[in-house]
């Protein structure tokens, strides 16, 4: 979604300016996940760092680009398949999971986290850009960056690592239902 939005705004320099910012953030993010998911479950966090599929898929992709070698085209054209169906699939797991029916006393939290990631999130980011005083697609990358809701590789993780994923998934899904009002609302508060 993101990089669609800064493709509309800025063109190939958006894009490239969404790529940078997610291949600073996603590894850093990631981490700080498995940190506090292997934390919680009192596990080594070397090891599930080293185990964890995002984390070695990020550190894989980047250490091949930075060799400098040409991606064969069959492995392109697979890759850039296997890429389109990541959100679909993640969003599908997501709602698998999802249980409305179920009284969950834990609506304040969900409603908290929804708004720090789609309010607060976005608010902060628009006044660092703005404070250091960053213009163009690299500001629009941050604002729009933080106003995103919450990818759906979350809800995989705390699955995968014994966190608590229902939870994830109803966070989730609160973000990505609100997002459709709060991305805009954010676009057009900042000018983008």
């Amino acid at each position: 979604i993101g990089f669609a939005i800064l493709g509309r705004l800025h063109a190939e320099q958006g894009i490239a300016a969404m790529a940078l910012m997610q291949s600073v953030l996603v590894p850093v993010v990631n981490i700080a996940a498995v940190w506090a998911l292997a934390r919680q479950a009192q596990s080594g966090m070397a090891r599930e760092i080293a185990r964890n599929p995002l984390i070695i898929a990020t550190v894989a992709g980047m250490g091949y680009n930075l060799s400098g070698l040409p991606l064969p085209g069959v492995a392109d054209h697979t890759l850039t398949l296997l890429a389109q169906a990541a959100l679909p699939l993640g969003l599908i797991a997501v709602g698998a999971s999802v249980r409305f029916d179920e009284a969950d006393a834990r609506k304040a939290l969900i409603a908290f986290m929804t708004a720090v990631k789609l309010l607060a999130v976005p608010l902060v980011a628009w006044l660092i850009v703005d404070a250091v005083g960053l213009s163009g697609a690299y500001r629009a990358a941050a604002i729009v960056f933080a106003a995103l809701p919450a990818s759906p590789t979350a809800f995989i993780l705390a699955a995968r690592m014994g966190g608590d994923g229902r939870l994830v998934a109803k966070i989730l899904t609160a973000q990505i239902i609100c997002a459709a009002l709060t991305l805009p609302l954010w676009l057009w508060l900042t000018g983008l």
